[in-house]
């Protein structure tokens, strides 16, 4: 490899770094101060507006257990079919 080609891949190497830490350290700020501003309305809520906003979660969080008892039963169903099949042969 010559020199200039060396030189070429040694620095389109640093730009693609310096791009790729620019990117993770700017979604880290922006996560950051989400959970910022999250934790801040949650804090100068109401009582009422808790209340609200926790039900909410508690109906998000009961909808994603339904969701995953039902790929665990479904999970259960082919497992139970795949060895009723595989004992017949």
């Amino acid at each position: 490899m010559s020199q200039q080609t060396t030189k070429r891949v040694i620095l389109t190497g640093a730009i693609a770094a310096i791009t790729i830490v620019g990117a993770y350290t700017g979604a880290t700020i922006k996560t950051d101060n989400e959970k910022q501003t999250t934790r801040k309305k949650f804090e100068e809520a109401t009582p009422e507006q808790m209340i609200e906003q926790l039900e909410r979660a508690k109906s998000q969080l009961l909808y994603q257990r339904g969701e995953l008892e039902k790929k665990i039963r479904q999970l259960h169903e082919r497992q139970k079919a795949r060895n009723t099949s595989g004992s017949e042969s």
